[in-house]
Order: C-alpha cells, then sequence, then structure tokens
C-alpha cells in the first residue's frame, strides 16, 4: 500500500468521524424543532414550517450511514462500497442543501418573540450546520476519490462454451 493510500484511507476515518458528529448535531436540531413545534404547533399558520426539521432528521439519519459506510471502505477497498458512500454524500448534500433553504425561508414565522427566537436559533443552527457538512463532505468525496482511483479496475473474459466443459 503507498503512502498517499494510506494517508487517504486515515483522512477518510477522520472525516466519517466528523460525520457522526455532524450528524449527532444536525439530528438534535431536528429533534427539537420537532418537540417544540408538537408543544407550540397552534402557534404557526400552517405545518411547512416543520419540514426543515424532518430533512434534518432524514439527513442526520443517512450522515450516519455513511459515516458507517465510509469506515468500512477505509478498510476494505471495494469499488461497490466506495460507490455507495459516494451516492449517500450527494444524498446528504442535497438534503441539508433543501432544509438550509427551508430554514431560510421560514424564518420569521412564528407569532411570539421568544418562541421566534427560538426557531431562528436552530433554524440558523440548520443553515449553518450546512455549510460545514458540506464542506467535509468535500473532504470525503477528495479522499474517496482517491482511493477509488488507485483501486485497480477488474478485468472480464466472455467465457464460451467449451471453456465450461
Amino acid at each position: 500500500m503507498s503512502e498517499v493510500t494510506r494517508i487517504s484511507k486515515i483522512i477518510l476515518q477522520v472525516i466519517c468521524q466528523l460525520f457522526w458528529l455532524s450528524a449527532l448535531m444536525v439530528g438534535l436540531g431536528g429533534i427539537y424543532l420537532m418537540l417544540n413545534y408538537r408543544q407550540t404547533g397552534l402557534l404557526f399558520q400552517n405545518i411547512a414550517i416543520i419540514l426543515p426539521a424532518i430533512l434534518a432528521l432524514v439527513s442526520a439519519a443517512v450522515l450516519l450511514s455513511a459515516g458507517m459506510i465510509g469506515c468500512w471502505v477505509s478498510i476494505r477497498d471495494s469499488a461497490g462500497l466506495q460507490a455507495l458512500f459516494v451516492y449517500l454524500l450527494l444524498i446528504v448534500f442535497c438534503l441539508q442543501a433543501t432544509a438550509a433553504t427551508l430554514s431560510y425561508v421560514n424564518i420569521g414565522k412564528g407569532c411570539q418573540v421568544k418562541l421566534e427566537d427560538a426557531w431562528i436559533f436552530v433554524l440558523h443552527l440548520i443553515i449553518f450546520s450546512s455549510g460545514a457538512i458540506a464542506a467535509v463532505l468535500i473532504v470525503g468525496l477528495i479522499s474517496v476519490a482517491k482511493l477509488m482511483r488507485d483501486e485497480p479496475l477488474q478485468e472480464y473474459q466472455v467465457l464460451d462454451r467449451d471453456m465450461i466443459s
């Protein structure tokens, strides 16, 4: 194993630990919004205000699974796992971008000052965590791309009937 491959695997393991930490932060923000909406839902005009919370929870679940698969990729050299890891990272990026956009749109839609301040804090947390997660996703994609480049392609051959019998 070359030195660059070994360093890429170590970076990927560290990034996966950051994925787990990010999933915890985003998931707790989503849970807080869901519980807060459950208690104060009558004060809001429509139910669309909880969409960022739902997307944050889904994003946290996908980010947690991407972190586990990323750790597995750093241990095992499998093209299928690397591809699954990249797809999960793209899904997380799309979910986080959507949650951040919906959070930005929903800022200021509460009706009481203290409640609105609490919601704005958590919505800002979702917005800013999306930027941090995007940076971590880019580093993860770069390290997996390096690992995918180092892995040799498998060669396939056509089997004839004479070769089988």
